[in-house]
């Protein structure tokens, strides 16, 4: 396929800032349909796109990317897939797409970005807890198996993410861990899938999608696996020629284990391509390195990743889990001491509505932001979307001021270090601003 890919993206300049060379600032010849865009870019988070926020995506821009993240993990998401392949559910319907309103949106491109939590070419072998067989001793596990999807039957979720994709796509990702080990249901070292599946599972994704295609398309690869998938992965997109990659996070934040594998996969990306060759776009990120919910700040992750040589820094994800029981419901409102399950349902939506503070790099509730004034003194949980809009278009600024001073000064370090969140957390600093060592044979190519 080298000879027949084409990225539909060309580099024409690539500078480093002086004092931290993993800040890069990319000028682009063609982005797609759009020239002369310079990058890092910011993408806004579509969950806060409406009638009533559309003016806060609907500033001075040259492009306006807009992303829609989306874990397929749960049985109700996997049904909904079903239930669009038998034509009972409409596409953007499922992915929650607002295409009539960022269609109104000049300068735009807007897509979904989906994470399957299996292969979905094979038997997915669900781990369930046998609540009538467990006790507080002793936990009991019982297996749920899921059929397969036919590939032939699948085709109809590839075409409809193509034509739901304006001006990019993101190729699907499948999530590669071991499965709970269930004695006589599932043997140990079961995968979600494997990297020889993952490898077949993104051609087969890439045979569709990139037919007469003319947008660029970006393969995925997941930033917390073993070095030696990494490796393969890697091999394989070299081999095909595809320079423009999608970095999952996969839920979590940009620190330790992801914040190394990153690296790896940096390392491999220069030495195959070379910056000007290639372009990464990070997504499903934590937003934060870590909260608690009853935290009202919290250091921010995915805006750090500006300098960890991110050209597109897209939408969040945080981790995943399960339903809770009656048992963990009651233990976690005491906990928080709050009073019904609507005031710990509340809680948790005022806990992922927090809104970067570029003066700080430290998120908070909008009623306690320091920057909002009486925009943010209020704490209304019914603007959630409006909260979610104010946060996108926060770092979007922040990401071009913090471009304008690079290309001002050449130096980004003065500014950061005046951030009160890397001051008071000086050992994320030294993670994020200390110079990648490069280990080019390491992946062997």
């Amino acid at each position: 396929m080298v000879d027949n890919f084409d990225p539909h993206i060309s580099i024409k300049s690539v500078t480093l800032a002086d004092d931290h060379s993993e800040y890069v600032v990319k000028e682009y010849s063609d982005f797609g349909d759009f020239q002369n865009i310079i990058s890092p870019l910011k993408a806004m988070d579509m969950r806060g796109l409406s009638r009533e926020t559309a003016e806060l995506y609907s500033f001075d821009s040259k492009l306006r990317i807009i992303e829609q993240s989306h874990y397929v993990g749960s049985a109700r998401s996997w049904n909904a897939i079903d239930r669009m392949i038998e034509g009972e559910l409409k596409f953007a319907r499922m992915l929650y797409l607002k295409t009539s309103l960022f269609e109104e949106i000049p300068n735009t491109i807007a897509f979904p970005s989906v994470v399957f939590s299996y292969d979905p070419f094979k038997t997915r072998f669900v781990p369930s807890l046998d609540k009538e067989k467990s006790t507080k001793k002793k936990k009991v596990w019982k297996v749920i198996t899921y059929p397969p999807f036919d590939k032939n039957d699948f085709e109809s979720f590839l075409q409809n993410l193509y034509a739901y994709s304006k001006g990019m796509i993101l190729v699907p990702d499948i999530i590669m861990k071991h499965v709970r080990a269930v004695p006589d249901k599932i043997p140990p070292k079961t995968q979600t899938c494997t990297v020889e599946d993952y490898i077949k599972n993104i051609e087969y994704f890439m045979s569709v999608l990139s037919e007469r295609n003319k947008k660029p398309i970006f393969v995925p690869i997941q930033a917390n696996i073993p070095i030696k998938w990494i490796k393969e992965i890697l091999s394989h997109y070299k081999k095909e020629g595809y320079s423009n990659i999608w970095i999952d996070f996969t839920g979590g934040a940009v620190h330790h284990q992801r914040l190394a594998g990153l690296r790896m996969i940096l390392n491999a990306l220069d030495e195959r391509f070379g910056k000007e060759k290639y372009v990464v776009y990070y997504s499903h990120m934590k937003k934060e390195i870590h909260s608690h919910i009853l935290e009202e700040k919290s250091p921010a992750s995915d805006m750090l990743t500006q300098f960890v040589e991110a050209d597109i820094i897209g939408a969040n994800r945080g981790p995943t889990g399960g339903p809770m029981d009656d048992e963990q419901k009651e233990q976690q409102m005491e906990q928080l001491d709050a009073s019904t399950e609507e005031e710990l349902k509340n809680m948790k939506l005022l806990h992922r509505s927090r809104i970067f503070d570029p003066i700080s790099y430290y998120y908070y509730f909008p009623s306690k932001h320091p920057s909002l004034g009486n925009k943010g003194k209020t704490d209304d949980l019914l603007g959630y979307a409006r909260n979610k809009a104010t946060d996108s278009r926060i770092k979007v600024l922040e990401i071009e001021n913090v471009k304008k001073i690079c290309d001002e000064n050449k130096k980004i370090r003065p500014y950061m270090k005046k951030k009160e969140m890397l001051r008071e957390k000086e050992e994320i600093y030294q993670e994020i601003f200390e110079e990648r060592t490069k280990t080019k044979s390491i992946l062997d190519f």
